[in-house]
């Protein structure tokens, strides 16, 4: 398939030392970000969604288009150089959407999606991409649809999506409210277990969120719209550490526009409120001990005054792109920024 390519310039502002946040009474720093380096990424096609389409995981830049005949995903090493780029097809199928994709620790990379043939019946995968020669394996989960995926440190697979039941004679399902959404996979795509049924949490949540597999918990903040959200916390057994409550001013009106849990347990995420004025945005961490939300204080980062999308972390580090302009990428750093209290 023939694609226009063009350059996209990056700039990687990668952590040091230093925190992003100093908590002073329920007063965060304000952060001036400093740009360290350019990159130069090329080899993406020129109606890419640099905005929604994107990721930092395990080390590398994943982008995927659009293109529902055969998506691609791109994956971009940190040197700002494309490492490889896999087509995904689904056999039988007309349409193929992947909803969510992470990279695993050995590169290779892990997605979950949709296949629909040309007489609309539907199908639903895991896809794992090999880092070695870059092959596509397609592993069907014919009464579960997975929508949320995270690749974990031991390179076993979690994901969140719906039970469905058996199907009637035109193909037509409905949810299975006793089915568990959370599931564990293991490096080969074997089911390991499964736990959260889908009539405790609702279709909603199960529906659109973010899921983040550390080395000792997994964390899934849903929905990423609307009001009636959370963020649970699971041990690798799937057993509930810890539940917290919604971010503030979370409702319909309002996305989640980024979320992260780093290896030492600290919780960020970016929110994007839809207001009649516009577009606002704030980045907000996880305060364990008072259960709840506090706003981290940040200046403007782009021409709107948003706050950039939270594409991941490397490490203890925030890893932000914006703003959504298809000519280039920015990643930003605060570890060595101005603070102010």
């Amino acid at each position: 398939m023939a694609k226009r390519l063009f350059l996209v310039s990056m700039a990687l502002l990668l952590s040091g030392g230093s925190s992003l946040y100093s908590k002073a009474g329920n007063t965060l720093a304000t952060v001036t970000p400093r740009q360290v380096r350019a990159l130069d990424y090329s080899s993406l096609p020129s109606d890419a969604d640099l905005h929604h389409r994107t990721k930092w995981s395990n080390g590398l830049f994943l982008y995927i288009d659009d293109d529902e005949a055969a998506p691609s995903i791109y994956i971009f090493e940190t040197s700002g150089h494309i490492k490889f780029e896999a087509m995904i097809q689904v056999p039988g199928a007309d349409r193929i959407r992947i909803h969510d994709f992470a990279a695993a620790p050995d590169g290779s990379i892990w997605g979950c999606g949709k296949a629909i043939s040309k007489t609309g019946q539907e199908s639903f995968f895991l896809t794992h991409v090999d880092d070695g020669s870059g092959d596509v394996h397609i592993i069907q989960t014919p009464s579960y649809w997975p929508r949320q995926l995270s690749v974990a440190p031991d390179g076993t697979v979690w994901t969140v999506g719906h039970g469905i039941t058996a199907r009637d004679s035109k193909g037509n399902f409905t949810w299975d409210k006793e089915q568990g959404v959370l599931r564990h996979f293991d490096a080969s795509g074997k089911l390991l277990g499964s736990a959260v049924p889908l009539k405790s949490v609702g279709p909603a949540r199960a529906f659109e969120g973010f899921l983040i597999a550390n080395q000792d918990r997994l964390g899934w903040y849903s929905p990423v719209t609307g009001a009636g959200g959370a963020y649970v916390e699971f041990s690798p057994d799937m057993k509930v550490l810890h539940s917290y409550p919604a971010i503030p001013g979370a409702d319909l009106h309002s996305e989640i526009d980024g979320f992260v849990l780093t290896p030492a347990e600290q919780v960020f995420a970016v929110i994007l409120y839809h207001r009649r004025s516009g577009l606002q945005s704030a980045l907000y961490r996880l305060d364990r001990t008072a259960n709840d939300w506090i706003k981290v204080e940040a200046p403007p980062l782009d021409s709107n005054g948003w706050v950039l999308r939270l594409e991941g972390n490397a490490g203890e580090s925030l890893i932000f792109t914006g703003p959504p302009d298809k000519s280039k990428l920015r990643i930003f750093d605060i570890s060595e920024a101005t603070v102010h209290y």
